[in-house]
């Protein structure tokens, strides 16, 4: 009798037992695998959705630190109440040099203080306005307004870039007169300045606000979910999304 039909039944049934035991081990790795990733998603969801509300909570009823940063150098700041009608508080330059070192530190709890949240805003978001900005009634391009931003005698300066754009400069002397009065020092103009950047960039555009953040342009201390969930969406989703928006924008301004 040949026994080698019957060695090799015995093997396929053998090999057939092993692969039933394999695909259902193979089963049961993909359905926890499913079924642990499935929660993740939930409880990070659910982390996500209830960090967003408090946010947006806190953020109409805290103050929140902003910085400007240029070359690990603090350039400006400002301390914004939502709950006092979205006052700025404007530092002053010793402020600005505590900052410093506590930046140079990475002290971001100190830089926060007893805010809510710390906005670390990178330079390079400064080449993304585009338009005029208006000062006290007077009108300054870009590139003027990060000229004072990064001057040592801002108020002089500011002055100056005024009654050149305006091809009169019989008013410098008055124009800084009249910016002396309103922001008393250097610094608090270059606060105000960097106020008006930010209002420019984000009043309004959150959309703005998630791609700086994704772009790691803007730091936000601390980083909590609804942050950290940020840097894993697409950049794609969210250029498609201000594609939208600003379609959206147009057609309503075409209407």
């Amino acid at each position: 009798m040949n026994i080698l039909p019957v060695i090799i039944l015995f093997l396929a049934i053998f090999v057939i037992i092993i692969l039933m035991k394999l695909v259902k081990n193979v089963l049961k790795v993909i359905l926890y695998v499913v079924f642990l990733t499935g929660l993740v998603l939930l409880v990070t969801g659910f982390l996500v959705v209830t960090d967003a509300k408090n946010f947006k909570n806190n953020m109409q009823n805290s103050s929140n630190t902003f910085i400007l940063v240029k070359d690990k150098t603090v350039m400006a700041g400002m301390v914004v109440d939502r709950s006092q009608l979205q006052q700025a508080t404007y530092l002053s330059k010793e402020t600005i040099n505590t900052f410093q070192e506590y930046y140079q530190n990475r002290s971001l709890d100190k830089l926060k203080g007893k805010t809510y949240k710390l906005f670390i805003l990178n330079w390079s978001l400064m080449d993304d306005v585009k338009t005029n900005l208006s000062l006290q009634g007077f009108t300054l391009s870009s590139a003027d307004v990060q000229k004072i931003l990064q001057s040592n005698n801002a108020i002089h300066d500011a002055a100056s870039l005024i009654s050149q754009r305006y091809h009169a400069p019989e008013i410098q002397n008055a124009v800084k007169i009249q910016l002396t009065a309103d922001f008393k020092t250097d610094q608090q103009l270059k606060d105000a300045v960097f106020a008006l950047y930010f209002n420019e960039l984000f009043t309004g555009k959150a959309l703005n606000m998630v791609k700086s953040i994704k772009n790691e342009e803007i730091v936000v201390y601390p980083e909590t979910a609804l942050f950290s969930a940020i840097h894993f969406v697409p950049s794609g989703w969210i250029n498609d999304a201000l594609e939208v928006r600003n379609e959206s924008q147009i057609l309503e301004k075409k209407g």
